[in-house]
């Protein structure tokens, strides 16, 4: 959350038009998205929790943030971030009109509104200088006498967001930068009561929630709770609501902000009224990137839905569903990318979805209670095949960045991005020693081991310097200075063996420029230039982290990359002498992270197959991935190139071409040309085949006969197979 705290400090107000212009063009980019997910107006009676929206309001102002029912005026009131104005709206027709009307202290960051029953009052955070004060004013804005009090804010902490609970008589505030929720007294006073947001204790790393509200749900329980925004680290702003009791356990109810609802900006507040514009239960929510605010649905639906929904892959491609049932249903219905795949009986709390391909699956796993009543449907993601999650452990130094597996000692090395320190880990991610980088200062862009000399390279991230050391640290040589051949800004380093080479190189990556590059541990270049390879129809424009594959015949590189209309890191594709294998997996059903930092390959992981290491930065997380690449892809013959579905000097020739023809033939199916199924594709594929077909040698290995999975876990894999 640090990132987006200046917004509401120091940045100026054409930057923050800026962020509200990106918020249109996702919106207005949304028209373009199929059917089933673009924005639905409410209908009906049995509406569907939160997913749905009832009306949109223009906001008038400028930015607009904390947010609050005034009940006896049945009035919303809406606070701007820093004009000192707030506006007063018909929850029942917000484009009917609103009433501007000062706030307690004119010009200021206002970050929080409540109206206090009891008192008929309303309770402001205002953010002045170093100052957060806690104000108390009549229903039009002006301060009542004595109150204004000064809070001690925790330790970098910063205040967004207050409501009042009339069960407990305390207000409850967001603490956005520790992305915990603090219980005060009307005095201003912490009564040392706290909830951790529930994506912090989900997904590690920020959890960019800003605003909360209390609600009263009068059954199955008479009391109240907290809705609170939050998202994942990678989302970078708050992607969904989640009700919670106020000792922080979830209670069932929950809804995600997105296109369904209209809610694809920035959400900064957020407010429950007992009486929405459909006559019952519903939330007002601010989107600052659209400037409006949108109402949806929470209609109290007499019971929860589940709670603490996982999905987990496993090794044979099957993906265990588990949660927790907190009341009993009659049905409970599983869905994969939305299409119904089972109906389970009362009181089932798991599921397993069996024979998968490799790929990215969206679940979700809806209760149908006797009632009725249309609760929210639990969702998550899970990468099956390679990139599955094998392991994952917080890291134990500062922020981490660079990555590389030492193989001569069996471990992992994780150097940090801020300071020159490392972290040393056993390939199951537990922490064995730390240590010192070789730069007198900063941290480390890259480091890469060196498997024919046993030596480690590292990259300085503030100088752009190479350093050459022993694995126990001491200097070799250097420092010399890396720059990137087209003088872009540099990224991760992995150590390219080469091909006959009795030394190898190092590949770089230029970041501005969309290149990867080859070079020699005294900063020369090796000639070596690979562009950014595309995602679907578009070119990866962001990456950092880069593996070299062990592969003697050729050079096989799995890079991080993302595009722009995903703005982040969010892919992994495996580079066959630099054309895309076809190989490649999503990271963020795995990793969650909106920063992936360096990446690092190893033939022997902690589960005995090859695994793929990847650092997620702002989450401060070391992952370990699945890389067994054995029953992948497509089914295929060997031997057969062509995809024709028989053997013969076709496919020798067009073996030949690809290898040859200086790029002019390409292979859709690598394993297919795999002849003899050494995992790797050279010469001796042609001459094995040849040898089978016109000498009596031996048949090539299996699938031959008929069509099968490649049982060998090695580079390649089968992106499309015609001939079955």
């Amino acid at each position: 959350m640090s990132g987006l705290i200046p917004k509401f400090r120091d940045v100026s107000k054409k930057s923050l038009r800026t962020v509200a212009l990106c918020g249109f063009l996702a919106v207005f980019l949304g028209l373009a998205l199929p059917q089933h997910i673009r924005a639905a107006l409410c209908v009906g009676s049995n509406l569907p929790y939160g997913s749905c929206y009832l009306q949109l309001g223009s906001y008038p102002g400028e930015y607009p943030f904390a947010m609050t029912m005034i009940n006896v005026e049945e009035k919303l009131a809406v606070a701007d971030l820093y004009s000192g104005v707030f506006y007063k709206f018909d929850p029942s027709d917000l484009n009917s009109g609103s009433e501007a009307v000062f706030g307690p202290l004119g010009p200021a960051t206002y970050t929080g509104v409540t109206y206090h029953p009891g008192e008929n009052s309303l309770y402001w955070l205002v953010k002045i200088a170093q100052e957060t004060r806690l104000v108390k004013s009549s229903n039009g804005g002006n301060q009542i006498a004595g109150g204004s009090t000064t809070l001690t804010v925790p330790p970098g902490g910063y205040l967004a967001g207050l409501t009042w609970n009339e069960s407990t008589g305390t207000f409850w505030t967001n603490d956005i930068e520790n992305d915990v929720y603090l219980e005060l007294t009307i005095d201003g006073s912490f009564t040392g009561n706290e909830i951790t947001s529930p994506g912090t204790t989900t997904f590690g790393g920020q959890a960019h929630g800003i605003g909360l509200t209390a609600v009263h749900q009068p059954a199955p329980e008479d009391t109240w709770f907290l809705d609170l925004p939050y998202g994942t680290p990678a989302d970078g702003q708050a992607r969904r609501v989640t009700r919670v009791r106020t000792t922080g356990e979830e209670f069932g109810l929950f809804y995600e902000l997105g296109f369904d609802n209209e809610l694809t900006g920035w959400v900064t507040g957020i407010a429950w009224t007992a009486n929405g514009s459909n006559g019952g239960p519903s939330e007002f929510l601010a989107d600052l990137d659209n400037n409006r605010i949108v109402e949806v649905p929470v209609l109290d639906p007499n019971s929860p839905s589940i709670i603490g929904l996982t999905c987990s892959a496993d090794s044979q491609n099957s993906v265990t569903l588990s949660w927790t049932n907190p009341v009993s249903y009659d049905t409970i219905q599983i869905l994969r990318e939305g299409q119904l795949i089972a109906t389970l009986p009362s009181g089932v709390d798991t599921f397993i979805d069996d024979n998968l391909d490799s790929d990215s699956f969206s679940y979700s796993v809806k209760p149908i209670p006797a009632s009725g009543n249309n609760l929210p449907a639990a969702g998550c993601n899970v990468v099956v095949g390679f990139g599955r999650l094998i392991n994952s452990a917080p890291h134990v130094g500062g922020t981490p960045r660079a990555i590389t597996a030492v193989e001569s000692i069996g471990l992992i090395l994780v150097a940090d991005a801020n300071a020159p320190t490392v972290s040393w880990y056993q390939k199951d991610l537990v922490a064995s020693t730390q240590g010192d980088a070789p730069f007198t200062s900063g941290g480390t862009a890259g480091v890469a081991w060196n498997s024919k000399d046993d030596t480690l390279l590292w990259l300085g991230d503030a100088s752009s310097e190479l350093i050459l050391t022993d694995i126990d640290g001491t200097i070799l040589s250097g420092p010399v200075t890396l720059a990137s051949p087209l003088g872009g800004v540099l990224g991760g380093i992995t150590y390219d063996p080469g091909i006959d080479s009795d030394t190898g190189s190092y590949i770089g990556v230029d970041r501005s420029n969309g290149v990867f590059f080859g070079f020699n541990a005294d900063g020369s270049f090796t000639g070596i230039q690979i562009s950014f390879p595309t995602i679907g129809v578009e070119i990866a424009e962001f990456a950092y982290g880069l593996a070299t594959v062990g592969d003697p015949e050729n050079l096989v590189i799995d890079v991080a990359v993302g595009s722009s209309s995903n703005g982040a890191i969010d892919r992994v594709i495996r580079l066959l002498n630099s054309n895309s294998s076809g190989f490649e997996f999503d990271l963020l059903p795995s990793t969650l992270s909106g920063s992936i930092g360096g990446i690092a390959w190893t033939p022997v992981g902690s589960i005995g197959i090859s695994s793929e290491y990847v650092v997620g930065i702002d989450t401060q997380t070391i992952y370990e991935l699945s890389l067994d690449l054995s029953n992948s892809g497509d089914d295929f013959r060997r031997g057969d190139s062509n995809l024709d579905g028989a053997l013969n000097l076709v496919d020798v020739t067009k073996t030949l071409l690809y290898l040859f023809g200086g790029g002019t033939t390409s292979l859709d199916c690598l394993d297919s040309a795999d002849s003899n199924d050494d995992g790797t594709l050279n010469i001796s594929d042609a001459v094995a085949l040849l040898d089978y077909l016109f000498s009596g040698g031996e048949a090539p290995p299996a699938p031959t006969g008929s069509c099968g999975a490649d049982d060998t876990d090695d580079a390649l894999t089968c992106e499309e197979y015609t001939g079955c």
